[in-house]
């Protein structure tokens, strides 16, 4: 109020405007104290509506823009899926890199590991600058990365920022430029 003062107000009309995701007040304010009529009054609330019809047009445009692009990265994806190779190490390069590409993520790996070689290895990897790059020889026990393992007791995706890895993960991790990681276990055919 005392902000309004300073500035010289002296008289204000406040609306209350709102949409089913935003809501606002219109405010006017006069230099002069006042009494607003009820033409006024009317007219700001009638102002105030067609401000929240805005609001709602322009969230429903935005929707279906996220629908559309949806829509079109879906058909892009199944159109690569397609065309991916059918042999399998191939097949693993072409869609690990489809989805680097999909992210728009410099670091795209697949890790791969078994009862017979019980060491996590990168299978496939798609490195867009070599900040991101893995060690060569990475080799890492899954029964001892935090990672790995939050990784495989968690359905869908585990997001973590660099800051909240184990320094044991971070080790092999070791980019400066990694912000973050969005992890996922893919399922075994034991």
């Amino acid at each position: 109020k005392s902000t309004l003062m300073q500035m010289g107000v002296r008289s204000l009309l406040v609306c209350r405007t709102s949409s089913p995701q935003t809501t606002g007040l219109l405010v006017l304010g006069h230099g002069n104290p006042r009494t607003w009529n009820r033409a006024e009054q009317e007219l700001v609330s009638i102002i105030s509506q067609q401000i929240a019809l805005i609001w709602q047009i322009q969230y429903l445009q935005t929707q279906a823009q996220i629908e559309s692009s949806s829509q079109q990265t879906l058909q892009s994806g199944l159109n690569a899926f397609l065309s991916f190779p059918q042999e399998p190490d191939a097949f693993e390069k072409a869609f690990i890199a489809f989805l680097a590409q999909l992210l728009t993520c410099p670091l795209a790996a697949l890790f791969r590991w078994t009862s017979e070689k019980p060491l996590a290895q990168v299978a496939v990897s798609v490195v867009a600058s070599p900040n991101f790059a893995l060690p060569p020889d990475l080799a890492i026990d899954p029964g001892q990365d935090t990672l790995i393992q939050e990784a495989l007791t968690t359905d869908g995706l585990l997001e973590r920022r660099i800051q909240e890895l184990s320094p044991k993960t971070r080790r092999w991790l070791s980019s400066t430029s990694t912000g973050c990681l969005l992890v996922m276990a893919l399922p075994s055919s034991r």
